[in-house]
């Protein structure tokens, strides 16, 4: 019984959604139409369902890949966007959800399918006032391979840049093949985006693309999941930005 009483006051009242019912009664009580639609739409793309639907027609354009499936490559680029610099104390990195990133990509080094790990990125932030990503990430990835099979790009602050600079690291390397890891809703735009700058730098690249780091729902959803929260309303944000992202590179000709 606790189990069932401690899930219903997380849903019903904790911040996040004891505010919303907050304002569902105040604006019954002003009897305002639209501003009940505009809150029936929040709290629509703030429920589990619509971010797994809306995430999912992202991540499922490329298959989930095994380790066991993975061909050969001479180099493994994982894309930035997986810790946050701002956040880390020492030498260790303060991991995000796109941890998975680096994870697959260690993984891949031990069942001998690569020969480098290329780290690509320094910060998305306006203002960088830390080491680059790629620089904290080599840290704490040197003790788990070899330091001289890690190369960095510390420069890029965008995919597009990332793809440059990857690029250019695999052209002066002499390295043909690469498998390129970064999360599944954003391998659609990150591998259009290295097929269309390879062609330009090094034509002979070719690009193995391995998603990671899926975050909608697989399996059956529970009844807390048809209630807004502040987790899903953050996942439909990375879905929207996203989709905005790709709109952005079709105009800039990157897709």
């Amino acid at each position: 019984m606790f189990f069932y009483l401690s899930k219903i006051v997380s849903i019903l009242f904790f911040p996040f959604p004891l505010f919303y019912i907050i304002i569902f009664i105040y604006l019954i009580y002003k009897k305002s139409r639209f501003l009940i639609l505009i809150w029936i739409f929040f709290g629509m793309i703030s429920t589990e369902i619509v971010a797994s639907i809306l995430l999912r027609s992202l991540e499922d354009r490329f298959p989930y890949v095994r380790i066991s499936e993975i061909q050969e490559a001479e180099a493994t680029i994982v894309l930035g966007g997986l810790s946050n610099p701002e956040r880390s104390i020492g030498d260790w990195p303060e991991f995000t959800d796109g941890v998975d990133r680096i994870l697959f990509a260690e993984e891949i080094w031990h069942s001998k399918k690569t020969n480098y790990i290329i780290l690509s990125g320094a910060s998305g932030r306006i203002l960088q006032n830390t080491h680059p990503e790629a620089m904290i990430l080599k840290k704490y990835l040197k003790n788990k391979i070899p330091e001289d099979k890690i190369l960095i790009d510390a420069i890029s602050r965008n995919t597009a840049e990332n793809a440059i600079e990857s690029i250019k690291i695999c052209k002066q390397f002499n390295i043909k093949k690469i498998h390129l890891i970064t999360s599944a809703f954003h391998l659609y735009r990150a591998y259009d985006t290295f097929l269309k700058i390879k062609n330009t730098i090094y034509p002979e690249l070719i690009i193995y693309p391995i998603p990671t780091d899926f975050r909608s729902i697989r399996k059956n959803y529970g009844p807390e999941d048809f209630f807004p929260n502040e987790y899903s309303l953050y996942k439909t944000t990375i879905a929207i930005k996203e989709y905005i992202g790709i709109l952005g590179y079709k105009l800039k000709g990157y897709l």
